[in-house]
């Protein structure tokens, strides 16, 4: 069970509620072209019969922003200890060739090569992938991973992790999932030569400290491949429009606690950090792909 940033910035006091109530839903639901309104209904019923209004919404995220600091929340273990006999045995299942082989063959955006082959480049890469999530990115860079390429794929979802592991297997590549804080990378200064992440930093709380966490592992000369909504609006904007928030409200809120992933907002967070932007294109149905480098300096 996975949430996105606002769903964890409006409950963060009351995670395990949120975690109940949603396995309630699916449970329920298991959302499907068939029921997935219904699903939504009931989904759109609980937000409201927990948030009184537009009042308490933003209530909610001004505690948040006084918090501040990265929380863990949203019931991802940050170590294989922590996790329950049956998501190990469903992890050997994400791990497997087989797994991988369904990840790959689902459909693409035709721009996923133009991405992969960014993060590649023309020479030997140690690469890092922030948020692995369902693997998109992923099959797209291991496909032309070449025999000297390496890749850690990182995520705070266990089992999204591991998907990793199984799109290294399929594809015969030097691949490693691996479940850990975004915040708090557990790798060296100048670990890697690339990293890259395919739309995850939209769905991140605290994207600025992902950011400079991102900065501090890449090499003097690497480079960092981005793709992420043309804003952070579209998104959140049903929850937002259950509460009456107009889009430039919900703008201001999602900067406010720093849950924005917006390009010209990942600009102004890595230009200072030393990186400099080289290129920009506007991706086929919205979005954007960024790539920068890393000054020498």
């Amino acid at each position: 069970m996975i949430f996105l940033g606002l769903q964890e910035v409006l409950y963060w006091e009351e995670i395990p509620l949120l975690q109940e109530a949603f396995q309630r839903l699916l449970e329920a639901y298991r959302p499907s072209a068939q029921n997935h309104a219904a699903y939504e209904a009931a989904r759109d019923a609980w937000y409201q019969s927990t948030i009184r209004g537009k009042e308490d919404f933003c209530r909610r995220i001004e505690r948040y922003r006084e918090c501040g600091r990265p929380i863990w929340v949203a019931g991802h273990s940050p170590s294989m200890a922590e996790l329950p006999p049956e998501d190990m045995d469903r992890a050997f299942c994400f791990a497997g060739e087989v797994r991988g082989r369904d990840l790959a063959h689902r459909p693409r955006s035709r721009w996923l090569e133009d991405y992969a082959q960014r993060v590649l480049g023309d020479a030997p890469q140690r690469i890092l992938e922030l948020t692995v999530g369902a693997g998109g990115g992923t099959c797209a860079v291991a496909e032309k991973m070449r025999e000297a390429d390496s890749m850690l794929g990182v995520d705070i979802d266990f089992l999204c992790a591991k998907n990793a592991d199984a799109i290294g297997r399929y594809y015969g590549v030097r691949l490693l999932g691996v479940c850990c804080s975004l915040w708090q990378l557990p790798f060296p200064e100048n670990s890697f030569s690339a990293v890259c992440c395919l739309n995850g930093l939209n769905e991140c709380r605290e994207v600025p400290t992902i950011l400079r966490e991102a900065v501090r592992v890449l090499a003097p000369g690497g480079r960092m491949v981005l793709t992420m909504a043309s804003s952070g609006y579209e998104k959140y904007q049903d929850l937002f429009a259950l509460f009456h928030i107009s889009r430039q409200e919900g703008l201001d809120l999602l900067r406010r606690v720093q849950l924005y992933a917006a390009p010209e907002d990942v600009d102004a967070v890595l230009q200072p950090l030393g990186l400099r932007k080289v290129d920009g294109q506007v991706l086929e149905g919205g979005g954007v792909l960024a790539e920068y480098e890393k000054s020498l300096a």
